[in-house]
């Protein structure tokens, strides 16, 4: 068993500097800097089901990223462009909101995304 290099607060009990958790408590310790050497438990870092779904599989069926609402800044929708198309920073660095609307259009239109 690890044990704690910091205080940490876990369902209203206190665990100190250098005690060792039990392991359904170790288990929701996750932050890494509570732990001597850094490292948290390995029960504390087994996958969830929700963990899991976010790891890439290496398969390449990465889900695109969902496009932002049309109140949603400039810079989100910059983002959105960037992570759908093959598109340069400097192409998109001086688009207005609406431009990069029209461009997602265009995106989604070619890609069947609509």
């Amino acid at each position: 068993m690890r044990t704690l290099r910091s205080y940490v607060h876990v369902a209203g009990s206190v665990y100190a500097p250098g005690d060792v958790p039990p392991p359904e408590v170790a288990k929701l310790i996750t932050n890494p800097k509570a732990w001597e050497g850094s490292q948290p438990p390995a029960a504390a870092v087994e996958p969830t089901p929700d963990m899991e779904d976010d790891q890439d599989d290496g398969t390449g069926d990465d889900e695109a990223p969902e496009r932002p609402a049309k109140s949603a800044t400039v810079e989100a929708w910059r983002e959105y462009i960037l992570a759908v198309a093959d598109i340069d920073e400097a192409d998109v660095a001086d688009m207005t909101k609406a431009q990069l609307q029209d461009l997602a259009d265009e995106i989604d239109a070619d890609t069947g995304d609509e």
